[in-house]
């Protein structure tokens, strides 16, 4: 989480900028203990940021951090199969879906994709951090095409990688 939540700090801190989160209601998905991105997007002027896990162990942690640190943040308990299986209505749908290195293996890949499709609203967009050489990958990229999104590749110049 900690490379896409500086990622998200540098790419959308600008006014104006295209990314921006200002405004924009964003849920994090297998958020883990400390929940970077949700804490970020929270600085970045998102309307709402939801910091989601579903293991409870892992929940009770990062709701117990949050709410020292980033008291903004929501938590909520979200399990990825009930999640991808739901039509939420639109006031409970997400302008920005995030992730980072959540897949593990080829199931998982599949119920990360579905979950984030039934999450985001229409026009949205589904934001991940992702190595390239993890089992299911491509499985969860071309589960989401189906469903009619696009991957799009950010470069990470060394600056980034080093923070």
């Amino acid at each position: 989480g900690l490379l896409l939540a500086e990622w998200l700090l540098r790419a959308c801190a600008g006014e104006g900028s295209p990314n921006g989160l200002r405004g924009k209601d964003v849920i994090e998905l297998g958020a883990g203990a400390a929940a970077l991105p949700s804490v970020a997007a929270l600085r970045l002027g998102a309307r709402s940021a939801v910091a989601s896990d579903s293991i409870t162990e892992v929940f009770e942690t990062m709701r117990r951090n949050l709410r020292h640190n980033a008291a903004g943040v929501e938590v909520r308990q979200l399990d990825w199969h009930e999640a991808g299986r739901t039509i939420f209505p639109d006031p409970e749908r997400f302008d920005v879906v995030l992730f980072a290195d959540g897949i593990y293996s080829e199931r998982g890949a599949l119920l990360l994709a579905a979950a984030a499709a039934s999450l985001v609203r229409p026009g949205g967009a589904i934001v991940g951090a992702l190595p390239d050489l993890r089992a299911g990958v491509s499985s969860f990229e071309a589960d989401l095409e189906v469903r009619g999104f696009a991957a799009e590749q950010a470069k990470l110049g060394p600056e980034l990688l080093s923070a």
